[in-house]
This record gives C-alpha cells, sequence and structure tokens, in this order.
C-alpha cells in the first residue's frame, strides 16, 4: 500500500510539472483550453518560466488575444514583473498592441508601475514613440513627471529624442507639481522612503 501511495505521489508530481511546463506554451499558442485545464489542474496563472515570463507576458509577446484576455479573465496578476522589473502593461507597449493596453488599463493595471530602472510605461511608450499609446496613458492619469533612477522624466525623453509631436503632447499634459520624495514611518525602527 505505502508503494503504491509513494508512486501516486509520483505520478501526480510529474503531471504537474508538466502543467507547469506547458502553461506556458498554452499562452504562447493561444490555447484557451489547455489554460483552463491547467488553472484547474492547480498551476498558477502567475508562475514564471526560466526567462521570468508569466504566461500573461508571453500570450502578450506573441499577440494572442484569446489567451491573453482569458488570462486576465481568469486572475493573472497585471502587476507582476518579468526579471527586468517590466510590468505586463509594458510588455503590451513594447509590441505596440493598443488592444493589450487599453484592456490593462481597463482592468486596473498601473499606469505608473515602475520597472528596476524607474522607467514607467508612459516612459517606455516615449522611447519607443508610441503616439497613439502616450494619448492612452495619459487618458489614464500616466504621470509625467515620475523620475527614472538616470533622473529622466517623459519630457526629458522626448526632448532627447527630438520628437516634437510627442514633446507638445507631454508638455500639454504635464503634471504641475514636481515629484516629491518623503518620508513615512513604517514602524519606530524602520523607515521607507517613497514617491508620492
Amino acid at each position: 500500500m505505502k508503494k503504491l501511495l509513494v508512486v501516486m505521489s509520483l505520478c501526480a508530481l510529474s503531471v504537474m510539472a508538466f502543467a507547469q511546463d506547458n502553461i506556458f506554451l498554452a499562452a504562447k499558442m493561444n490555447n484557451v483550453q489547455s489554460l483552463q485545464f491547467y488553472k484547474e489542474q492547480g498551476v498558477s496563472l502567475d508562475t514564471l518560466d526560466v526567462i521570468g515570463f508569466s504566461p500573461l507576458f508571453l500570450a502578450i509577446y506573441n499577440n494572442q488575444q484569446d489567451a491573453f484576455e482569458y488570462l486576465l479573465e481568469a486572475g493573472a496578476s497585471m502587476i507582476l514583473p518579468d526579471k527586468s522589473g517590466n510590468c505586463p502593461l509594458m510588455g503590451a507597449i513594447f509590441t505596440s498592441n493598443e488592444d493589450f493596453v487599453s484592456l490593462l488599463l481597463d482592468k486596473g493595471a498601473n499606469v505608473n508601475q515602475s520597472n528596476n530602472n524607474g522607467t514607467t510605461p508612459l516612459m517606455l511608450a516615449v522611447t519607443l514613440q508610441r503616439i497613439d499609446i502616450i494619448k492612452i496613458l495619459l487618458s489614464h492619469k500616466a504621470k509625467t513627471n515620475k523620475k527614472d533612477i538616470s533622473g529622466n522624466d517623459a519630457l526629458g525623453l522626448a526632448k532627447s529624442m527630438g520628437n516634437q509631436e510627442v514633446i507638445d503632447l507631454l508638455s500639454s499634459k504635464r503634471s504641475r507639481k514636481p515629484e516629491k520624495q518623503r518620508i513615512v514611518e513604517k514602524s519606530t525602527s524602520n523607515r521607507e522612503s517613497y514617491a508620492i
């Protein structure tokens, strides 16, 4: 009886490992039925592959509309970053998919989430000169005055690229107050600095 339980446990672990590896393939190939099956088997929609991408990222990067929509509806994280700190919204901007950008924002994605370098979705759209996406981000209250680790903000990036249309667009939406740093006390012995 013990041997049977051990064998059954090993089989269950093998199936789970197989499912976890293949949830990524299902997202890449737009296979919603497989995504549903893996979710029903308990595979997390927020697991990362060896490169650091979640199934949602893979659906975005492979332009798989059905898989993308299913993963969002099934509760895949919209804030889970890849290894560089890029969020799925940045992936949608990188691939120039305005529909994905809009849907992520309409579902509540953080329009100001920055990556490991402090780059925001707006800064990425400015760098890639995606004017329609810049307009979408601004309509969702993207902050124009956030700075990356090099001290650049979206307008500064636009000026360095010399794109007058982007400069004019950002200048017209420029946040009135500069980004401030303030200290918020988490406990009496631990302080954390964050930008508001």
